[in-house]
């Protein structure tokens, strides 16, 4: 796409740190008046402090900035971050591009705050704030080849649904969760979905991730991962992906390549350019209000028929073309 060079991240593994750059700025809290810019002087990070001097001797010297765009996904590391704002305000630009789910489709995802130190931000599609400029669903499609390299190895899906858990946290407590699987345990058609498989989200893929479920105590026949494969594989493993919680990477990431899925809709704070495709999903029964609805729904629906007629509909096209833009 013509993006230039690759910048590695560079994170020093030896810093040298100033201690008396923070009895300095302990010396300017105390005679600040404003408790506000006090409290900010006094927390300030000690990156921010102490290692300032150290990072700034490091950074390269700032030629032509005018001409250098940074392009970044995620957050880059701490170093990283204070190279890219020198040299933003010797006038290099800074664009952003949407990292996965949640951007776009809720409130805060969309708060002014993001915005103030890029100069543009490459969207799935969509475009809400004037520096949002509608682009592909870049993370979207190096999931669709990893999930189409895995299809042409399975010849059977291995798994009727695959429910995904995100972790526990103090939104989504062990207490909810494990409200939300007895109640699919116990309402599910085991004899129409015999084969299912419990995801964690896990720590880390390498490692072991099956205790992060333990306790939700599901019946015997039906499996844990190890949380260590890729969605991607998983995926295409399954007739169907379950969500537990939405808005999600992988239900777009499953709309981007066509792959049956279902989701409990959790997104209290809609933007109002996704609230008419959420109407439409709740309306089909590709989003629901709660597990129960979900599991009624999976209990009486033909899937691949169910699958077919969804994705023929003009709603949901014009969902993929704002939230799940293909780069072809």
């Amino acid at each position: 796409m013509g993006l230039g060079g690759y910048l590695d991240t560079i994170m020093p593994f030896i810093i040298r740190k100033r201690h008396d750059s923070r009895l300095q700025l302990n010396k300017m809290a105390s005679i600040e008046n404003d408790l506000f810019k006090r409290n900010i002087l006094l927390q300030l990070p000690r990156v921010y402090v102490e290692c300032m001097d150290y990072f700034f001797k490091l950074i390269p010297q700032v030629t032509s900035p005018e001409r250098i765009t940074f392009h970044m996904e995620h957050q880059p590391s701490v170093f990283m971050n204070i190279m890219i704002a020198h040299y933003a305000e010797h006038g290099a630009k800074i664009y952003e591009y949407q990292s996965g789910g949640f951007v776009g489709e809720t409130t805060l995802s969309i708060d002014p705050v993001r915005y103030a130190v890029i100069d543009k931000h490459r969207t799935y599609g969509w475009k809400i704030h004037e520096k949002d400029e509608p682009f592909y669903a870049v993370r979207l499609e190096s999931f669709r080849r990893e999930y189409e390299k895995s299809c042409s190895r399975v010849t059977k899906s291995q798994y009727d649904i695959i429910a995904v858990y995100n972790q526990v946290n103090s939104v989504k407590t062990e207490e909810w969760y494990t409200a939300v699987s007895q109640t699919f345990f116990q309402g599910i058609d085991r004899q129409k979905y015999p084969r299912i498989l419990l995801r964690p989200r896990g720590k880390s893929r390498k490692f072991n991730n099956r205790k992060e479920l333990a306790f939700l105590n599901p019946p015997k026949d039906i499996l844990v991962d190890k949380g260590m494969k890729s969605m991607a594989t998983l995926t295409a493993q399954s007739r169907l992906i379950v969500h537990w919680d939405h808005p999600s990477t992988n239900l777009l990431e499953c709309i981007y390549v066509g792959h049956p899925v279902v989701a409990v809709l959790t997104n209290e704070f809609p933007t109002e350019l996704v609230r008419p495709f959420y109407d439409f999903f709740l309306g089909v029964g590709v989003m629901h209000s709660s597990a129960d609805g979900l599991i009624e729904h999976l209990n009486k629906v033909n899937i691949d028929e169910w699958w077919d007629e969804v994705i023929k509909m003009d709603m949901y096209e014009r969902f993929k073309m704002l939230f799940t833009r293909k780069l072809i």
